[in-house]
């Protein structure tokens, strides 16, 4: 099988559009579907994972976003809170090796990620023909799909990651 090439005139990033950013009542909705009270320092979390050019981010880097805003808040509450958004479906959390997880809003279509193991660089994409396949396995194992993660590690193209 022939493996597919980028669209002529793209990037890797270029592959998804950018993240889709959603209002505030739309996050409060996000708090109250999992039972949770709506509360500025959640609200908070759920912004700094919904604004910013980094899709896929750490808790530290979370934290670090809005410490300045609530300087009380600690580091285990940010992390909880993201471990619970996670188990909860509004979150996605992407393990890379040993480093820390990261965590992107569930807000977009269905795609996959390819992961440099040096650098940590996610390029997110989308293709058909391995929707398809994993389909046709599925079917062909007498599966009924509920879902699925489908992750590529390697090197990116940087000299450094060589």
């Amino acid at each position: 099988m022939e493996i597919p090439k980028l669209p002529r005139g793209y990037t890797q990033d270029e592959l998804i559009e950018p993240q889709t950013q959603l209002s505030e009542s739309h996050l409060k909705s996000m708090l109250r579907s999992m039972n949770l009270k709506v509360t500025n320092q959640r609200l908070s979390i759920l912004k700094a994972l919904n604004k910013g050019p980094k899709s896929h981010v750490t808790a530290k880097d979370v934290f670090e976003k809005i410490r300045s805003e609530y300087p009380h808040i600690g580091f285990a509450t940010v992390y909880r809170f993201l471990k619970e958004t996670s188990r909860f479906g509004i979150t996605s959390e992407l393990r890379i090796g040993h480093a820390p997880a990261r965590y992107e809003l569930k807000i977009r279509e269905h795609h996959h990620h390819i992961v440099c193991i040096k650098c940590g660089k996610i390029i997110e994409f989308q293709n058909e023909i391995i929707e398809k396949q994993i389909h046709k396995i599925s079917k062909d194992h007498n599966f009924s799909m509920e879902h699925h993660i489908f992750e590529l590690y390697g090197r990116c193209n940087k000299s450094s990651c060589q």
